[in-house]
């Protein structure tokens, strides 16, 4: 186990920064838009439930494991939209839990167009045990363990119309100070790293009861290159989509989507790694399930 959590923070260490400050990159970003913009909250006329269950890195011992709850509805008759979101994430020494919640203000316009202001705020709950991690032969505990309670907020915009979106947000702005395991034997305080999203897609007829649903996301980060999802999902008989992504430099990801009825929605998204981990795992599976309650006569869709 220690070699594999030795194995783990290398990668984690010298990539792209301490997976702790890494946000989760979801495969089916598409479809659950509050886990990125708190302006997506109350986009639709209905009640919106969705958990995903994430598993980064199959096989791989100390792999990100990530769960996500989020919930958001309208306010009746009224420009508002509320929303909240509880995550847990597992990754080598570190534990993360997260509890976040939104509101967002809408402008609304002629043929079911919209515009949506959002802002967002919660807590971040960090543990780590260093006990785990065995750096050096023979070197001393780094911490030991250690716990800490951080704020947050975050702000986004999302323009909406009944095929098509477009958002902008940054959902964590505040830079909060966490620790950091060296490979000296050491630790070090470090500052978590703002994102920036970029979201757009648009759902056009592709032929008879086909739909194709084309799609972009697009991650700033400080000080690092810009990262991106592009890809597209078909959709049969508004029943069962199929797709696929690429995550460039990380993945080509596979997405399956059944409609079960009005209300229940099943998603499974399958990652591929390009990079030299494919070695050592056997990919990432992410599973989601949606369920909407219609809180007006307009029908629940499964689009975004």
């Amino acid at each position: 186990m220690r070699h594999s959590l030795l194995l783990l923070s290398l990668v984690l260490l010298l990539g792209l920064q301490v997976q702790a400050q890494q946000r989760p990159a979801y495969s089916q970003y598409m479809f659950n838009g509050l886990a990125l913009n708190p302006a997506y909250a109350g986009s639709q006329k209905q009640l919106h439930v969705m958990g995903i269950i994430r598993s980064q890195w199959v096989n791989f011992e100390g792999a990100p494991k990530t769960q996500l709850l989020t919930a958001h509805a309208p306010l009746d008759r009224k420009n508002i939209g509320l929303g909240m979101q509880i995550s847990h994430e597992q990754i080598g020494v570190h534990v993360d839990w997260s509890a976040y919640a939104s509101y967002a203000y809408q402008l609304k316009f002629k043929k079911g167009r919209m515009l949506s202001l959002g802002l967002q705020g919660g807590l971040n709950h960090r543990r780590s045990d260093f006990t785990k991690l065995t750096v050096q032969a023979g070197a001393d505990p780094l911490l030991g363990y250690y716990s800490k309670v951080t704020p947050n907020v975050g702000t986004g915009a999302y323009y909406s119309t009944p095929t098509s979106y477009v958002g902008l947000s940054s959902p964590f702005l505040i830079e909060n100070k966490t620790f950091n395991a060296n490979g000296d034997g050491t630790y070090s305080q470090n500052r978590e790293s703002r994102y920036y999203y970029l979201t757009a897609g648009k759902v056009f007829n592709a032929g008879g009861n086909v739909q194709a649903m084309p799609s972009v996301l697009l991650r700033l980060q400080d000080k690092m290159p810009v990262g991106y999802d592009l890809g597209i999902n078909f959709y049969f008989q508004k029943v069962v989509g199929a797709g696929i992504n690429y995550r460039n430099g990380d993945s080509v990801i596979g997405l399956f989507q059944l409609t079960l009825n009005e209300n229940f929605v099943f998603g499974y998204a399958y990652d591929y790694t390009l990079s030299s981990l494919r070695n050592h795992t056997q990919g990432t599976h992410e599973v989601m399930l949606s369920y909407r309650i219609r809180l007006s006569t307009d029908p629940c869709h499964s689009y975004f």
